[in-house]
């Protein structure tokens, strides 16, 4: 895939868009910018949108372009009215992914890892890690699971139901929800928090043994000092819920930290992150 602008530059670019839009509300807003860009794609590239395939979309777009005049013309519009002139159709298709898009869900992460019981948000969180056969880069035995969910829980499938209407997941499989949810909204999420989750265990005296990989130990310590000071309890109750990962134990959240973020996270961020508490 040609190279991207990184996600911090899309995000001050969003940032600079948003400031002088005058829609009614944020919702409204972002339903009608990605809609805007959908309108665009023929039904392959919508495709290729949702499995995260922006190469192939990329050359599937610029060849319609170069096409069609009308197509051209309304590309265009678009790129000048989210101030992305500069921008590759790769890179327009991941900034409506990873920005547009993440952020009219933004919230709809929270309320989907809810309904999850921990074994549920632990496997989450690993999925993607371990992924083996879904083409998407889910276990297909944690797809099937989810899709059982959604079958037997009412609120969940609700829920489904207006992330495809509501929130432009148009025609997005259980599989390709969960796709999203887990490289898109988690990523951003867990990765913003994990300064948080540093100070917090620095603050208790975990850091150290957590940073060598002594998983338990941290564990332990931060249990102990739970127990003992209600600000700790209030403070790891408010990390959980920050993370998303609100139905997990002390034991869990740090091995979805140790092992799952800060792996998936650019090397360089996580060093210099760390370096902030030693």
């Amino acid at each position: 895939m040609r190279k991207i602008l990184t996600l911090a530059i899309f995000a001050a670019m969003a940032v600079t868009v948003l400031s002088g839009c005058a829609v009614t509300s944020d919702k409204y807003r972002f339903q009608q910018r990605i809609d805007h860009w959908y309108s665009l794609l023929n039904s392959e590239e919508k495709s290729l949108f949702r499995d995260a395939r922006m190469t192939e979309l990329g050359d599937s777009l610029s060849a319609r372009l170069a096409k069609d005049p009308k197509l051209a013309t309304n590309y265009r519009i678009m790129q000048e009215s989210e101030a992305i002139t500069s921008f590759d159709p790769d890179q327009t298709a991941v900034f409506f992914r990873e920005i547009i898009l993440r952020e009219l869900n933004r919230k709809n992460l929270f309320k989907f890892m809810d309904r999850l019981d921990a074994q549920g948000q632990l496997d989450f969180a690993f999925s993607y890690a371990a992924a083996s056969t879904n083409t998407n880069g889910l276990p297909e035995a944690f797809v099937k699971r989810m899709e059982k969910l959604q079958s037997s829980d009412g609120t969940y499938r609700a829920l489904y139901e207006s992330f495809i209407r509501e929130y432009r997941l148009y025609d997005y499989t259980p599989a390709e929800v969960l796709f999203f949810f887990r490289t898109v909204s988690f990523a951003e999420v867990s990765r913003m928090r994990l300064f948080d989750v540093l100070k917090f265990l620095k603050a208790n005296n975990a850091l150290q043994p957590f940073l060598a990989g002594k998983i338990d130990e941290a564990a332990a310590i931060v249990t102990s000092q739970e127990k003992s000071l209600i600000t700790t309890s209030m403070q790891l109750a408010d990390l959980k819920s920050a993370t998303s990962l609100n139905h997990l134990d002390e034991r869990s959240l740090l091995k979805v930290y140790y092992e799952v973020v800060m792996k998936e996270m650019d090397s360089d961020a996580v060093r210099k992150t760390i370096a902030k508490f030693q």
